[in-house]
């Protein structure tokens, strides 16, 4: 039996054995690096007795010191309307500092710029605090057509520039970072000018083949990667902003798959169509074929 290419869906992995899976290319969006024995037990040791420790006090230091910042800031503010200029500009600032900050301290201390760059975690205590402070939007990641409000919040929010910019990650998901997955329509509905934006992440030291994204593995596992990673560099390459034509603006499918060729193009990672669905239909076959 062939391979199976980048380009099939994770249903079609039904008739192989666990061996014929460990082969697919490492293309494939959900399939990760593997570790030797030595670099597991380097990564235990990093992670209690070194590096690890030290990096969670401090990040978590700076992490309670902005929600305080934070709460103070947006005091008496509604979250659902533009912040004062004054207001925004410091929110930025602040959170700007501490995220360059705790991206040095879990070691990513090298951040290359290409490029002209233009200026369900709603009950986390952290994260979802942080979201709201800067005005982000919680999207459930289903196919409910009723979240078709989200369409009308990003156009109302695309439509004044009071609002602190939107960032919006287009593929909904993470994967081993080797490719471009299938695109979400959110950033593609309004029809408004879009700045591409693609980050390459390249540990260096000591282990070179960590995927700094959630993949795959456990979030615990995640976790002690990229503790016990000590160099990380980060290659941001800000593309040429897109402007639709009048046929895109009509048709937000055809701008989202243009949007991607661009990026594909530029960033040289091949496109998969693949989805946050196939990958947690992926996951579910590895769990059955794991009991087995």
């Amino acid at each position: 039996m062939s391979n199976p290419t980048y380009n099939e869906k994770p249903n079609k992995f039904e008739n192989l054995t666990r061996s014929e899976v460990e082969k697919i290319p490492r293309v494939t969006p959900y399939v990760l690096n593997k570790y030797s024995k030595f670099q597991f037990v380097m990564m235990i040791i990093s992670f209690f007795v070194t590096l690890a420790p030290i990096r969670v006090l401090l990040v978590g230091t700076l992490m309670i010191s902005l929600q305080i910042v934070l709460f103070f800031l947006t005091l008496g503010l509604d979250t659902n309307k533009p912040f004062p200029k004054k207001r925004k500009a410091m929110i930025q600032k602040s959170v700007r500092f501490v995220s360059r900050s705790v991206l040095f301290l879990v070691g990513i201390s090298r951040i290359k710029v290409n490029g002209k760059e233009n200026a369900e975690t709603k009950n986390n205590l952290f994260v979802g605090s942080l979201v709201k402070n800067l005005q982000g939007m919680f999207v459930k990641r289903t196919k409910n057509k009723k979240d078709g409000w989200i369409f009308t919040e990003i156009e109302r929010r695309c439509k004044n520039d009071d609002y602190i910019p939107l960032c919006i990650f287009p593929e909904g998901t993470t994967s081993n970072g080797k490719c471009i997955v299938s695109f979400k329509m959110g950033a593609f509905s309004a029809g408004y000018p879009l700045h591409p934006i693609i980050l390459k992440y390249k540990p260096k030291f000591p282990f070179k083949n960590v995927n700094i994204a959630y993949a795959l593995q456990s979030p615990v596992m995640n976790l002690l990667e990229i503790l016990s990673t000590m160099f990380i560099e980060v290659e941001v390459d800000c593309l040429d902003c897109y402007y639709p034509s009048e046929e895109e603006k009509k048709n937000p499918k055809l701008l989202r798959d243009n949007v991607r060729k661009y990026m594909g193009e530029k960033s040289g990672y091949p496109l998969v169509d693949s989805s946050f669905f196939d990958k947690k239909e992926y996951i579910r076959y590895l769990k059955l074929k794991k009991n087995k």
